[in-house]
């Protein structure tokens, strides 16, 4: 009974952390670098809006703000817990924010409608820096 007591004292006091140091500082750090991620994909859709329509750039949003949610919960949930399913949370909210990162990406390469292409690099060093199969003859 006495041994009952002296554990679960240990155990809410307040300097006891159940994941270790390494795995704290790793999971702020995965936390962190979703989060400077998202902040990018906000920034990246903002200049992508013009690719989007309708409501799409409110859906292309809230996976960033949900990435957000899920690596704060997770670094939380291995911080003050020692789950794995920190762990897991994290691994998500990363895949969210890459999967939302590569979308918009993609939105930005591509030329706006069937037959038109965008302008040349200014950094190309040649005409043939366009491939022609992209673009129609006219430009």
């Amino acid at each position: 009974m006495k041994a009952a007591v002296t554990v679960a004292r240990r155990v809410g006091s307040a300097d006891h952390v159940p994941a270790g140091r390494r795995a704290a500082r790793i999971s702020a750090g995965v936390g962190a670098a979703v989060v400077l991620a998202a902040v990018a994909g906000v920034a990246l859709t903002f200049l992508a809006r013009a690719a989007f329509k309708g409501n799409d750039l409110v859906f292309n949003l809230a996976p960033l703000a949900a990435a957000v949610a899920y690596a704060a919960l997770g670094a939380l949930v291995v911080l003050r817990a020692g789950n794995p399913i920190g762990w897991l949370m994290l691994a998500e909210s990363a895949g969210l924010v890459i999967m939302t990162l590569a979308s918009t990406y993609c939105l930005l390469g591509s030329p706006p409608s069937p037959g038109t292409c965008r302008r040349p690099d200014r950094r190309a060093r040649s005409r043939k820096a366009v491939s022609p199969a992209s673009c129609s003859s006219s430009c």
